[in-house]
């Protein structure tokens, strides 16, 4: 069962995602409101992949990529997935890429569109 680790500093889309990911896709879900809180929880336990608003209370997305490149270069495989309320996305796209970023979800996101993008984002597992 692969691990998500859920960032949004905004408790209901935090919830809404955590349980979609959950009880729908039955990912295991840990959560952060944070920055900080994310990083460690990165550095405890790696998760498969991340879903992370673009803007947080204390930094953004890049803000927590950066700080991975700097103290764990080997997070930046994890696969990582934008959710954003802005429409166009201005971002450069080849540095996203370089932190991982496997794309990213306009807010408000269907289930479909959801399990779409972490089906395409985690590494495909073969069975044993």
């Amino acid at each position: 069962m692969p691990s998500i680790l859920i960032i949004d500093d905004d408790p209901v889309t935090r919830g809404f995602l955590s349980d979609v990911c959950a009880h729908y896709l039955g990912h295991k879900v840990s959560e952060a409101a944070s920055v900080k809180e994310a990083l460690a929880l990165t550095r405890a336990a790696a998760p498969d992949a991340v879903l992370i608003d673009r803007r947080l209370g204390d930094g953004s997305a890049e803000d927590y990529f950066k700080a991975l490149a700097k103290t764990d270069p080997s997070a930046l495989g994890i696969p990582k997935l934008i959710i954003t309320g802005e429409r166009p996305l201005d971002w450069d796209a080849d540095a996203m890429a370089a932190f991982g970023v496997a794309g990213y979800l306009v807010k408000p996101c269907r289930l479909d569109e959801i399990k779409a993008a972490l089906d395409s984002a985690l590494p495909k597992r073969t069975a044993a």
